[in-house]
């Protein structure tokens, strides 16, 4: 009895002094006209060079529980598209503290993607991540350089749950405003 006592006694001390929290996905972000959002390709995320300090990063973060970290922080200025740093679950990282560069910021020559990013208020939510938004800006990147801008209107998303066909009047108001899953 004085074991099984003494064993959960232990485990309730340990669990005491570990501090467990669950962090969400770490994504790219754009910066583009002044705003800042998730950024994403067709295939997954944006390539950035790695090294063993890189590797590092995505191995130090203690207790995270985020998924692919480090991302990227880019921005596109002047027509091109720029590395600004990157991003781990414990905050931001400086390229130069990344990869011993003086630059506040890196052209990404390497990149030649369509990269999509959102705008607008958010229409519907994943279950894990963001969501659709009003519109989604595509910039389509050729070695670092920004060739077009294209934006789609998301409203008519057959994604997006119109939940005033599911409430009767009485409901309507107390769920106005309240943004559901997306399908």
């Amino acid at each position: 009895m004085k074991i099984v006592f003494a064993n959960i006694l232990g485990l309730i001390f340990f669990s005491a002094a570990t501090s467990v929290y669950a962090s969400g996905v770490l994504e790219d972000t754009l910066e583009y006209d002044g705003v800042v959002a998730t950024a994403w390709t067709s295939g997954a995320t944006l390539d950035f060079p790695y090294n063993d300090t890189v590797w590092r990063f995505s191995r130090e973060d203690d207790r995270c529980s985020v998924l692919g970290s480090p991302r990227a922080r880019w921005k596109i200025f002047e027509g091109r598209l720029w590395l600004i740093g990157l991003l781990r679950c414990s905050g931001p990282v400086s390229l130069h503290d990344a990869y011993g560069v003086s630059d506040e910021q890196v052209f990404a020559d390497w990149i030649t993607s369509d990269i999509s990013t959102s705008r607008g208020n958010l229409l519907c939510r994943f279950s894990f991540r963001g969501g659709i938004t009003e519109r989604t800006l595509t910039l389509t990147i050729v070695r670092g350089v920004l060739l077009r801008v294209t934006e789609k209107d998301n409203a008519d998303n057959p994604r997006i749950v119109d939940f005033d066909k599911y409430l009767g009047e009485a409901d309507k108001g107390s769920m106005k405003g309240m943004i559901g899953p997306c399908n």
